[in-house]
């Protein structure tokens, strides 16, 4: 598959999961009354499975085995995770930003990073742990 094919599916992933995410984060807020700390996790996590399901099969049509590429989706993840957390708090708590602000930052940020770390690392065919 072709760089731009495979950008293109990672575009469209990544479109779903940040609907995902939005939906959740913006629903656990609005609807069920969750600050915007409490609710980026769970939005977070939810996108992050379904990006991996169809990054994994579709855009990077990985054949790694999980045990090496799971945990480095994780990682991956996690340092996404840790990076969505860290815009949230600042923005909303310290810049006293409107969550979405956040939300928006978040989304120009993070979807860059992993794309990048994922294509070099997990699912990096041939790449040793």
């Amino acid at each position: 598959m072709g760089e731009t094919a495979r950008l293109s599916r990672f575009v469209l992933v990544g479109m779903l999961a940040t609907l995902i995410h939005v939906v959740i984060f913006a629903g656990l807020i609005e609807v069920l009354g969750a600050t915007p700390l409490q609710a980026c996790i769970p939005a977070f996590v939810i996108a992050m499975l379904v990006s991996y399901a169809l990054n994994r099969a579709w855009t990077f049509s990985a054949s790694g085995r999980h045990c090496i590429e799971l945990p480095r989706y994780a990682s991956i993840s996690l340092l996404g995770l840790s990076l969505n957390v860290l815009i949230t708090y600042v923005a909303v708590n310290i810049l006293h930003w409107w969550y979405v602000s956040a939300l928006a930052l978040i989304v120009l940020v993070v979807p860059v990073m992993t794309f990048c770390l994922n294509r070099r690392w997990t699912f990096k065919p041939g790449l040793a742990l």
